[in-house]
């Protein structure tokens, strides 16, 4: 028996449909790892006994979880020369997905971007030709097993209302992550208690764990696996954006308080310099006043005197 596991890369050779030629191949790795939120790449390759002079259409198709299901993807490409390198078009209903190869060349690797957890799975790469009958269609036994890992996480902390009589309710716990991640409870009075079983979620990486709740208590939930941990707390504290918009707020505030003082200070001095210029000008005026009459009064004193000299 071969240990596939030990292998980066393995070329399986099947049957294809229909036939007992040994001619035709096909390649993939058994085990590609990669992580949430990334893109990764399914590589798969063919080779058929026609491939020197096919000149007809070539259809890619990706099947996940079981051998005989139907394909989630597929295009089709005609095998000639002209057109541009790749012209596996496929419908908007792809767009996490696009072949990453070129099919005239025989590549029928599969692009998935924005991976998420629920991706992880067993991809079969499969090919169709317009071949004989029966004989044009080939596909991976084994698959490829695509393994995605993801650090815990919380996905939401909520309160539950009790659904039978009186009572304050649960709180529920749902976390995510691959490895599979356990859940721990913490509260204000009583620290660490035993959350009991925790049950799968809407898929094998998503459980939710639920404990009765006292609104006297804080709780706080936390998920843990190997890659990762989170945690969260009921009823919910100040996050870090709270504060921080709570500090540029006051930051804000004191900074109008800055500017409205400024603007004070200097109509005040604007007004104070004012009321210098002004009593600077009524000084002015009166001396100039005092000073124009000091004059009449000198020329008509010389003048009277003068007169009265003549008179004489």
């Amino acid at each position: 028996m071969v240990d596939f596991y030990n292998f980066s890369n393995c070329e399986i050779k099947f049957l294809p449909l229909g036939t007992f030629s040994k001619q035709w191949s096909m390649t993939v790795p058994p085990v590609v790892d990669s992580t949430i939120g990334g893109d990764v790449v399914l590589p798969c390759s063919f080779t058929h006994p026609q491939q020197q002079d096919y000149s007809k259409d070539i259809t890619v198709q990706w099947i996940t979880r079981q051998f005989h299901d139907t394909p989630f993807f597929q295009c089709k490409v005609t095998n000639v020369t002209t057109g541009g390198i790749n012209e596996c078009s496929v419908p908007e209903s792809y767009q996490r997905f696009l072949v990453a190869g070129d099919p005239k060349q025989r590549e029928l690797s599969l692009l998935i971007r924005d991976l998420a957890v629920t991706d992880n799975g067993v991809y079969f790469c499969r090919v169709e030709l317009d071949y004989y009958l029966g004989d044009g269609k080939w596909q991976t036994a084994s698959g490829t097993q695509l393994n995605i890992m993801a650090k815990a996480q919380i996905l939401s902390l909520s309160w539950v209302e009790a659904s039978l009589g009186p009572g304050n309710g649960s709180l529920r716990c749902v976390v995510e992550g691959n490895p599979p991640s356990t859940i721990t409870w913490f509260t204000s009075s009583e620290g660490n208690i035993d959350p009991g079983v925790s049950t799968i979620g809407t898929h094998p990486f998503q459980w939710t764990s639920s404990i009765p709740y006292f609104p006297q208590e804080v709780y706080t939930c936390r998920a843990e696996n190997s890659l990762g941990r989170a945690e969260r707390r009921f009823p919910p504290g100040p996050t870090a954006l709270t504060i921080a918009l709570s500090v540029c707020g006051v930051l804000l505030l004191l900074l109008l308080l800055g500017v409205a003082l400024f603007y004070l200070r200097k109509r005040e001095d604007g007004d104070m310099e004012l009321n210098l210029v002004y009593a600077n000008i009524q000084l002015k005026t009166t001396q100039r006043k005092y000073s124009i009459i000091a004059i009449l009064g000198h020329e008509f004193h010389k003048y009277s005197t003068k007169y009265q000299n003549q008179l004489r």
